[in-house]
């Protein structure tokens, strides 16, 4: 049986069998949405169901709460039509339909680019090639059932196959194995490909590519593809690592920015070796995009292998904190929703405690616990970054009662937007 999707924000449409997800449905029909896991842990497909019937499938509280899900909200990666169906969703600029597709392939040739990070390249069998999008990633499917997401490092080539870095996990089993015991010539299984991180085509503006660790896969094959198509935009690779044994391409990277003039390369070291000379940029990758380009409005920001899960910044809207925190004063309390890190800034937080959140770090201000989400701080009188939609009201008003009671003259600034004020 076949129904039809209505996208409301856009006004297009496309069909779906009901047996498939509505985000892949979406897909194979040339149709782009916001996603990331794939597994209904994140969120980042979410969107609002407008009429029919669907299967909500499984999720994690954290990616869709009660409430959202009482309002109508679903997440397109675990939701199946069982009608036709309107949703409201945003969407990304679309192309040609790119089929998922699960394919066999043969590892070729294992390189040790760096003492913890392998390069594999897998040849498909004869008369098959992968269709995909300079940027996206495939699942390597293991037995147990169970997958491995990794970023193609290479740009869409018949003859070159695909190629991947891979970096040692502590105790990782599938890492464990591609360094101890795959072997060239051996047999894998992957599906693909996924993904929405690529170049925006025809955009003329300068483009700051951000890449941390092996982030720099997809990066790399975006480079080596806008090359490939005579690319002439500006762009400017900053590349994070820990230390210089830790880049384990930089020559190549230098030679490509030797070789094309519109490529400015600059690699950041967050603990370089002091018995090694070193030179160039240090400390946190994000610092060095800022010293170089502290007006971020004329420029399109491409990160990647930086972050677990999702970044919900707060660009664009910086004005509204500054405004606010002018007229409060340090004993006035501040609670947010999930994008909360200009508030956090504005109210004198460590940026480098922010940043260490953000990436999982014991240092962060929830112990690399409360990742994009939930960072407090009661030194700072800063209640959070609050996750589920509207949570932060009826807190902000137990905070403005406890300053009452207290009979200071202090406020509670609670902020929140058009999702809680639509619950």
């Amino acid at each position: 049986m076949s129904f039809t999707i209505k996208n409301s924000h856009t006004g297009q449409s496309f069909p779906s069998d009901g047996a498939a997800s509505i985000l892949d449905a979406a897909l194979s029909a040339g149709r782009a949405f916001p996603y990331s896991c794939r597994g209904g842990s994140c969120g980042t497909c979410k969107a609002k169901l407008i009429s029919g019937e669907i299967t909500s499938g499984p999720f994690g509280e954290t990616a869709l709460s009660a409430a959202e899900k009482s309002a109508g909200y679903i997440l397109l990666c675990q939701a199946k039509a069982q009608s036709d169906l309107e949703i409201d969703a945003r969407e990304l600029a679309s192309g040609p339909p790119i089929p998922i597709r699960t394919l066999p392939c043969r590892v070729v040739q294992i390189t040790h680019l760096s003492h913890d990070v392998i390069e594999l390249s897998l040849k498909l069998p004869q008369n098959q090639s992968l269709e995909y999008l300079a940027g996206q990633y495939i699942d390597i499917l293991l037995r147990d059932g169970r997958r491995r997401s990794f970023s193609i490092a290479n740009p869409p080539d018949p003859e070159a196959g695909i190629t991947l870095h891979i970096r040692r996990v502590p105790n990782g089993r599938f890492t464990g194995h591609v360094f101890d015991g795959l072997r060239e010539r051996d047999l894998l299984r992957f599906q693909g490909p996924f993904g929405v991180f690529f170049l925006h085509e025809g955009s003329e503006r300068p483009a700051v590519l951000m890449a941390g660790g092996t982030g720099l896969a997809p990066i790399k094959a975006m480079l080596q593809a806008a090359f490939q198509q005579n690319d002439e935009r500006p762009f400017h690779l900053f590349w994070g690592v820990r230390s210089q044994q830790d880049l384990y391409q930089h020559s190549q990277l230098q030679a490509w920015s030797e070789k094309h003039r519109n490529l400015i390369y600059t690699p950041v070291l967050s603990e370089p070796q002091t018995e090694v000379p070193w030179d160039g940029e240090t400390g946190w990758v994000h610092e060095a995009v800022l010293r170089k380009f502290p007006d971020l409005s004329n420029v399109e920001i491409y990160t990647s292998g930086l972050m677990h899960g999702l970044a919900h910044l707060y660009i664009g809207q910086e004005a509204v904190v500054v405004g606010m925190e002018h007229a409060a004063t340090p004993d006035d309390a501040v609670i947010t929703s999930y994008r909360d890190h200009g508030h956090m800034l504005a109210r004198g937080m460590d940026p480098k405690s922010v940043m260490a959140e953000l990436t999982g770090r014991a240092d962060g201000y929830s112990k690399g616990k409360g990742g994009s989400m939930h960072m407090f701080s009661t030194e700072r009188n800063f209640y959070g970054g609050n996750g589920i939609v509207g949570a932060q009201v009826p807190l902000g008003v137990g905070i403005a009662f406890a300053h009452k009671y207290r009979e200071t003259s202090n406020v509670c600034l609670t902020y929140f937007g058009e999702g809680a004020a639509n619950q």
